[in-house]
Parts: C-alpha cells; structure tokens; sequence
C-alpha cells in the first residue's frame, strides 16, 4: 500500500496506521491514540488544538477581529459552560475547513462556547 505522508515522514515525529481494512490509511502524532493530530488526503480530520506561540497569536487575533476590550488577564464567563477563567487559558482551535484558527473555551472539546460566548467578569 502506497502511504500519503502529509507531515514530515520521520517516525520520531509521526507514525502510519490503518484504522480498518477499508481505504482508511492515516498520517498520525507519535502519541496516537493520546494525541488526536490526524491527517489523510492533506487535509486535518479532526479539529486541533494550538499549543504556544501560535495558540497567543490565534487569541491576538481573536481579541482583534472581534474588537473586544479583552487583554490576556481579562477574567471570562463562559455562557455554555459557566465557568470562569483569563482569556489567556482559552483554547485556540484549527477546523479542517477554516482558514484561521477559533478562539474557544478553556474547556473546549467538552464545552463547546467559542469568543462570542465569552462575557467579562
């Protein structure tokens, strides 16, 4: 079978495997399972998550696409969730479709409420 390596094909940073005997081959994290980076026909299956410079660079962008009065210590409400937290330890999110990574909330995946969902405390 012929592998689709979207990623660097480096198995310190990447591994193939085949999740059923149908056409289904996929480019993963090293840490799969723990890890949900997927790849398959060079599009991301599942939504991923933005860890350091680039998740502070998708809130920046989150604070000034919405023109919100949000710094990073701005304490947020979560409508869906209710909880509270700094706009700082929300979660920046890359959709396969999306072109620009969301802003979503600290407790996202199991909180879906995302930067308009936000109130300040």
């Amino acid at each position: 079978m012929n592998y689709l390596w979207l990623i660097q094909a480096n198995s310190n940073k990447s591994k193939v495997i085949r999740e059923n005997e149908k056409n289904l081959t996929m480019v993963v994290c090293k840490n799969y399972p723990n890890c949900r980076g997927t790849y398959l026909d060079y599009k991301v299956l599942s939504p991923t998550i933005m860890y350091g410079q680039s998740r502070i660079a998708g809130l920046e962008r989150g604070i000034q696409a919405f023109k919100t009065d949000y710094t990073m210590e701005t304490k947020v409400h979560c409508i869906h969730c209710g909880k509270e937290y700094l706009f700082k330890e929300a979660n920046v999110v890359q959709f396969p479709d999306d072109d620009e990574p969301l802003v979503y909330c600290k407790h996202y995946p199991e909180c879906d409420g995302s930067l308009i969902d936000m109130m300040t405390v």
